[in-house]
């Protein structure tokens, strides 16, 4: 196949490969990090660094494990995102020679940058066919002072912001998270309230309905939607005066347990409710929640229960992205010398209740022996 034309192709209908795939750096290089999935989990996005030198290529790993490597950036631009066909990458560069003016792009496949205007943007979610990016424009407030107010981008209509300059709700907001149709934006800002101290809150935006502030006490922060748009995960302050992880559903907040160390925060969620939490943390491993469990339980316990071997002394300290039918998750781990490995592991069929309380079992047996 030419380059122009798998750069065009669909995503292959063949399945992801049931087990535990470790990608491995490029010749020369040390780590690899994934950083986005598609929604079938057959296409992933990341990249492969260099210790020393700041050498770095982008790819995109392929159902079979190849990797197909994107055209070198003209600046610090690393595609982060991945529309859910698998298609495009998206992501936020900096300009050189000092690489400090911020800017968005897009790239079909692995193409050259496309460059979205205005400059000093960011990018932080992309939708199923890759015609609407969301994230935030850059404004200044006052000499040294600046903040977001985030925005939509479409093919036909460029950057659009969803809450203007000076919004008495917001004086910086960022859009986290876009629905498959593109017609469902989530994200969070922070309040006037204490000058740019104010507490953080979140919203849901939809071109017929406009912008809906979540509900939630205190810190409100929403990270992400489900590509059907009926769920939105993040952290808010419940009735106990403490901080949670919740989901929001049908007008309802559903608390996913407490936000503590070690827990992670929620960062990607399916349409029927699996989510991940992410900890964020190299000496941690990110987490797993569904609807059928008591409680999150770490993602190597999740993968094995399935009879999967994650490798000894890997800690898989974040998860990125799961497929629709919540059998293929993708992410970026720790070894024990300290090098990091991208990874995409497929189950074999998506997570019964049963199986789950078997496995939670599991944990709590692991966990009473350590």
């Amino acid at each position: 196949m030419s380059w122009l034309a798998w750069l065009a192709a669909p995503v292959a209908a063949v399945a992801q490969p049931i087990g535990f795939h470790v990608v491995e750096p490029l010749p020369g290089h040390d780590f690899t990090e994934i950083s986005g999935l598609s929604s079938d989990g057959t296409r992933s996005v990341g990249v492969s660094t260099r210790n020393t030198g700041g050498s770095w290529r982008s790819f995109i790993r392929e159902v079979d494990g190849d990797l197909r490597l994107c055209s070198p950036s003209f600046s610090q631009g690393v595609p982060r995102f991945i529309s859910g066909d698998g298609r495009y990458t998206a992501g936020t560069g900096a300009e050189p020679p000092e690489y400090q003016n911020e800017y968005s792009f897009r790239r079909d496949g692995c193409s050259s940058e496309q460059r979205l205007t205005p400059i000093y943007s960011r990018v932080w979610d992309i939708n199923h066919d890759g015609s609407v990016i969301v994230g935030g424009r850059q404004f200044i407030i006052e000499p040294f002072v600046s903040g977001y107010v985030a925005s939509r981008w479409t093919e036909s209509g460029g950057f659009q912001t969803i809450i203007e300059e000076g919004d008495p709700r917001f004086w910086s907001s960022m859009a986290t998270g876009v629905s498959a149709d593109g017609n469902v934006v989530v994200g969070h800002g922070f309040g006037w309230e204490g000058g740019t101290d104010g507490p953080e809150r979140s919203f849901r935006w939809t071109p017929g309905g406009g912008l809906e502030i979540l509900p939630g006490s205190g810190d409100v922060v929403a990270n992400a939607v489900s590509s059907d748009g009926s769920r939105i995960v993040g952290t808010a302050y419940l009735d106990d005066g403490r901080r949670h992880n919740v989901m929001w559903h049908d007008g309802r907040i559903i608390d996913i347990g407490l936000t503590v160390t070690g827990s992670g925060q929620p960062q990607v969620v399916s349409n029927s409710g699996m989510i991940l939490l992410d900890t964020r943390n190299f000496s941690r491993n990110a987490n797993v929640w569904t609807p059928a469990m008591s409680a999150a339980m770490p993602l190597p316990d999740y993968i094995e229960s399935f009879g999967i071997d994650v490798p000894d002394g890997w800690v898989l300290f974040e998860a990125v992205g799961v497929s629709d039918d919540g059998r293929t998750i993708a992410g970026s781990a720790r070894r024990p010398d300290g090098q990091f490995r991208g990874f995409v592991v497929t189950v074999p069929s998506a997570p019964t209740a049963a199986l789950l309380f078997a496995a939670s079992a599991v944990c709590v047996r692991r966990r009473s022996l350590a």
